[in-house]
C-alpha cells in the first residue's frame, strides 16, 4: 500500500526499495562478508595518461633547436634526428590509448 501511493504520487518505486551504498559498506565492517559477496565486482584495465609539463617540454625542444641552428653539418644532422626522435617519444607517451589497444600492443595481440 505504501509504494501504490507514492507511486500514484509519481514516486518511482525503485527511489524507495533501492539500497544504500552506505548503510552497505557499514554493514560489511561488521560482519564477515566481503565486498564481492554482496557487490558484483567487474575488473577493467585503463591506461593513464602520463602527467606531463607542457612549459618543460617546450622549453627542452626550444633548447635543442636553438642548439641546432646554431650548428651546421653532421653534427646539426644528429639534432635534427634527436629533435625527431624526441618529438615522437613525447607524442607516443602522450597519446590516449584505451586499456585494450595498450594490451593487446603490449601482449603482441
Amino acid at each position: 500500500m505504501v509504494l501504490n501511493a507514492f507511486e500514484a504520487a509519481g514516486i518511482e518505486r525503485e527511489r524507495l526499495t533501492t539500497v544504500d551504498s552506505g548503510k552497505v559498506d557499514e554493514a560489511l565492517d561488521v560482519t564477515e562478508l566481503s565486498e564481492s559477496d554482496v557487490y558484483e565486482i567487474e575488473e577493467s584495465e585503463y591506461v593513464r595518461k602520463a602527467d606531463v609539463d607542457e612549459d618543460e617540454k617546450e622549453t627542452r625542444l626550444q633548447g635543442l633547436k636553438d642548439q641546432l641552428a646554431a650548428t651546421e653539418g653532421e653534427e646539426a644532422d644528429e639534432l635534427r634526428e634527436e629533435i625527431e626522435e624526441l618529438e615522437e617519444r613525447i607524442s607516443e607517451l602522450t597519446e590516449f590509448r584505451s586499456g585494450r589497444s595498450f594490451h593487446e600492443s603490449a601482449t603482441g595481440g
